[in-house]
């Protein structure tokens, strides 16, 4: 009888400490990106990033309202991935007003633009922060002059009221995918004020 306990507890152990380190394989994995919060006050909406990334109000360059940019992953690093959030008054054109007609003039724009140079990877309707939206990604077939690297880009936008809020992350083809998870902090948290 002593030797059936002896087994159960040594059995019950060995499940202890195999799930302990289940858990502790787990938990390493896991990578928690400490965040700040934007917050603009004039179109009511806030956003999260990851803290370390700097961050850029009404850059001088531009449409955009707000940029965050990754840290540089070395020295030698050209690109710096970025996020930034426009707005576009589309109140002189309320046909623009529309999610799809604003979708598919925007796309075409950006297709005509980059011409042959573009290999697109995306185009969908979608939903963020709560509103009909659409995702746009490619990739530039080409390095750039400037970067030496082929440049990937992701849009998405929405329309509340007479703006198109949009969203675009870009950075190198080759670290896109590296930053997205980032970049996802900053998709998935906007959220506009009530």
């Amino acid at each position: 009888m002593k030797e059936k306990k002896l087994q159960n507890f040594l059995f019950g152990a060995l499940i202890t400490v195999a799930l302990v380190v289940i858990v502790m394989v787990i938990l390493s994995q896991i990578k928690i990106i400490p965040t700040k919060e934007y917050h603009d006050e004039q179109f009511k909406f806030t956003v999260k990033y990851p803290a370390y990334w700097p961050i850029v109000v009404r850059p001088q360059n531009g449409m955009a309202l707000v940029q965050f940019s990754s840290p540089k992953s070395s020295e030698d690093d050209k690109v710096i991935e970025n996020v930034n959030i426009s707005i576009v008054d589309l109140a002189l054109n309320p046909k623009m007003m529309d999610i799809n007609y604003f979708s598919k003039i925007t796309t075409q724009q950006m297709i005509g633009t980059f011409g042959e140079g573009l290999n697109v990877l995306e185009t969908k309707s979608a939903r963020w922060s709560g509103l009909p939206a659409f995702r746009f990604s490619y990739v530039t077939k080409e390095k750039t002059s400037i970067t030496g690297s082929r440049m990937k880009y992701l849009h998405v936008w929405t329309i509340k009221g007479q703006y198109a809020f949009i969203l675009t992350y870009i950075g190198e083809a080759e670290e896109f995918d590296e930053n997205m998870k980032r970049a996802n902090i900053i998709i998935k948290s906007f959220k506009f004020d009530s």
